[in-house]
């Protein structure tokens, strides 16, 4: 999808990217369902690839990110994975995949991978490994050197990931990345936009941001994390008409379609944002909240716990609270999926 429009201020970033490569229309980091036993659910993974695309309409699927659990998924696994959403979207959808392994022949082994796989771009998060500047820096331009995809970073403010600027401007500028994905402080990511320029795409992925981004930047892609999956169902999608309402020069109705997931962005906030933001991994609360919208889910993998039913419980009634505000879109009863075991 393309919000091009009356209501775009001129895109900033990548006025140089070629259009196969570009990154535009509304992305989601998606979840690596696990059977009970904790193997991979390749069913699920393909159920729910063709949830994102025919009923939502996704232009992309970031996949194997911390969303997806990555770092609980052998080299394997993470082929599988990415093998199932690729021959299920076809053509219909692009795939990003994060391909950052402790090891930097691992890292390049998924990254091959995926360039024979037909992904869109790799992701490259920072390695947790002890490396210099100029180590770092080494180990980007040695994937993009491996791979005729492009590379996307992820920078984000969870300790450990973080790339930081002056090492993203140089690489922007030799050409060795096509974007950011930028999960920082609204402050930090205009720093970085301004930085690195025109050369390469910043993008803030949080979906309460983006209107503010299409108004400011000409932010065409969300390149979220689970909003657009979570938000919206088949029947009602939000982020998508006031996306289309900026586009046709409508702000007054895209500020306020956007006002009506103000109670599902306060249920995000409690069971995802925060949690990440004290360096906890949400998976089990997504998981839990992709099963009540009927997506696949399954349990997540130790050393992370389960849910526990007495939270479950608390996160269904705060999403059907949520889901039957007079201002919210989503449908509420059995409209919303399939049922929990109580």
């Amino acid at each position: 999808m393309s919000w091009q429009g009356e209501g775009r201020a001129p895109a900033a970033g990548g006025v140089g990217v070629h259009p196969e490569r570009a990154i535009e229309g509304i992305w989601a980091a998606v979840p690596t369902p696990f059977l009970a036993d904790c193997t991979l659910d390749l069913a699920g993974i393909r159920s729910n690839a063709r949830r994102f695309v025919d009923d939502l309409g996704l232009a992309g699927i970031y996949c194997n990110g911390l969303m997806g659990e990555g770092w609980a998924l052998d080299v394997s696994e993470r082929q599988a994975a990415l093998d199932a959403i690729i021959e299920t979207v076809g053509g219909r959808a692009a795939v990003g995949v994060v391909v950052t392994h402790h090891s930097h022949a691992e890292t390049l082994t998924l990254a091959r991978h995926a360039d024979r796989a037909g992904a869109h771009h790799v992701v490259l998060m920072r390695p947790r490994s002890p490396l210099s500047a100029a180590e770092l820096h080494d180990h980007v331009v040695g994937v993009a050197d491996a791979v005729s995809r492009a590379v996307v970073l992820f920078e984000s403010a969870i300790a450990g990931l973080r790339f930081g600027r002056p090492a993203i401007v140089r690489l922007a500028r030799e050409g060795a990345i096509l974007a950011v994905k930028a999960a920082l402080e609204v402050e930090e990511t205009n720093r970085l936009r301004e930085a690195c320029g025109e050369r390469i795409l910043v993008i803030d992925p949080r979906e309460d941001n983006w209107l503010a981004n299409l108004r400011r930047f000409g932010q065409s892609a969300l390149y979220a994390d689970p909003e657009p999956y979570l938000f919206q169902t088949r029947a009602s999608q939000p982020i998508v008409a006031y996306g289309k309402a900026f586009g046709r020069g409508d702000l007054a109705e895209a500020r306020r379609l956007r006002a009506t997931l103000d109670p599902l962005r306060g249920v995000y906030r409690r069971w995802i944002l925060r949690p990440l933001g004290r360096g906890l991994a949400p998976n089990a609360a997504l998981k839990a909240w992709c099963e009540l919208l009927g997506l696949a889910g399954g349990p997540v993998r130790p050393p992370l716990k389960p849910l526990g039913r007495t939270k479950r419980f608390a996160l269904e009634a705060d999403i059907r609270s949520a889901a039957s505000c007079d201002r919210s879109p989503l449908p509420t009863g059995s409209e919303m999926g399939a049922a929990w075991p109580r």
